[in-house]
């Protein structure tokens, strides 16, 4: 902004200049003209990148890229590579922190208009959580610091995920968390067979019908059946024949 003191005093500006990326021309590529001292593109206040590299950013990590990725390209068009304080070689960090910071700020603006705003009325709504663990610095064991929640469904024949939630637990009253997010109900609901999971599903659906997830059932047989052929010799030569045929035991309700 600019100022023109009615007492005829030189103008001044009281705005800080704007950011810049780089550029393959003299000019802009976006408006096509001589950028001048106080123009630019379009920014956040004290921001050190405009709002077109976060967003390019942000698509980045939507296709598949990482944090760290997505965060030097974003440095390397704004020309803020972080350098050494003593050789003033650049350093290329690891840390995704830059664009997590965008993720966190901009990500729920731009997937608002986008957000599901009911459960799917028709087809499976798939549910299953994935824990996260952490080493524990002083007996060096691993520990689960939170689980991920999440629920799909299908939207024109095409998987489409509805809800995703972190919590500290996998209790009834945590699935029965995420499942209250959203109104309405599916007509089928697929999920392994945890208590704390089927319970909150037949209490919050209790008109959809449970089907446990074949995958999971397939593998906890195999574990099981993995347990007795070590515990148990005698039973190996059963197993082994038992088990080339569970792939196609669990492919359908009508195996």
């Amino acid at each position: 902004m600019k100022c023109l003191p009615p007492d005829g005093d030189p103008p001044h500006r009281f705005t800080e200049t704007l950011p810049r990326e780089e550029s393959w021309r003299d000019a802009c590529e976006s408006c096509e003209h001589d950028v001048g001292l106080r123009e630019g593109p379009r920014a956040a206040r004290r921001y050190q990148f405009v709002a077109r590299g976060i967003a390019e950013a942000l698509m980045m990590v939507g296709a598949g890229s990482t944090y760290s990725e997505a965060g030097i390209v974003a440095r390397q068009r704004a020309r803020r590579m972080r350098v050494d304080a003593h050789s003033g070689e650049v350093r290329f960090s690891r840390h995704g922190s830059l664009v997590s910071d965008w993720v966190e700020v901009f990500a729920p603006v731009v997937f608002e208009p986008y957000r599901p705003r009911a459960w799917p009325e028709s087809g499976s709504l798939l549910l299953d959580g994935l824990p996260f663990r952490v080493r524990d610095p002083n007996t060096g064991r691993f520990r689960i610091a939170f689980r991920i929640f999440a629920a799909m469904g299908h939207d024109a024949g095409r998987p489409k995920l509805c809800r995703v939630e972190a919590f500290t637990t996998k209790s009834q009253a945590d699935w029965a968390a995420l499942l209250g997010a959203l109104p309405g109900g599916p007509e089928r609901v697929v999920c392994d067979s945890d208590h704390g999971l089927t319970n909150a599903v037949e209490s919050r659906f209790p008109d959809a019908e449970l089907y446990l997830c074949e995958w999971h059932l397939r593998h906890a047989f195999e574990r099981l059946m993995g347990k007795i052929r070590a515990d148990e010799p005698e039973h190996r030569e059963a197993i082994d024949e038992l088990l080339a045929d569970t792939e196609a035991a669990f492919t359908g309700p009508s195996f």
